[in-house]
């Protein structure tokens, strides 16, 4: 699992330039609403981790984001190409 954004607005997931394997997440931390974007491999995957991490009854809502961009190309970058010898 990645994480995309840490507390941000809500709105951020309708970003299309988001992968299409990222989520939105509300989560309660000290009685305070937060949604982080995650970009994971599964909806399980996302659960156990904000499970493990925040407790029992702290996820409030799992959903996907907008984002239609491939997940092997979010982020891609150009590797230097070495001189042959």
């Amino acid at each position: 699992m990645v994480l995309i954004h840490k507390n941000c607005d809500p709105s951020v997931a309708n970003n299309k330039s988001l992968p299409r394997n990222s989520y939105l997440v509300a989560y309660q931390e000290s009685n305070e609403k937060k949604y982080d974007i995650v970009q994971a491999g599964s909806f399980v995957e996302v659960f156990d981790n904000y499970y493990d991490q925040y407790g029992k009854g702290c996820i409030l809502n799992i959903k996907w984001s907008e984002g239609t961009v491939n997940p092997k190309s979010y982020n891609y970058q150009v590797k230097d190409k070495k001189s042959k010898k």
